[in-house]
């Protein structure tokens, strides 16, 4: 199991999910969005580095490159 605080993290969020029924989904879809943009702004800066292309195929470990040209383009 993870330490102490990641367990109160996890408590401090099923309480406020039961306290407020109509009100999380709003601030955990806000969370969830903003991982995903993340993730975008990390694939471009990798694209813009030297190498970036290879680097992505190396890190998705892609095969079939063809299939994602218009990804890593």
């Amino acid at each position: 199991m993870r330490d102490a605080s990641h367990m109160e993290s996890v408590e401090r969020w099923a309480h406020f999910i039961r306290n407020h029924p109509n009100e999380w989904r709003a601030e955990h879809n806000a969370f969830i969005n903003a991982q995903f943009e993340k993730h975008r702004e990390a694939v471009q800066r990798i694209k813009a580095s030297p190498n970036g292309r290879a680097k992505l195929i190396e890190l998705y470990r892609i095969k079939n490159v063809a299939a994602y040209e218009d990804a890593l383009k």
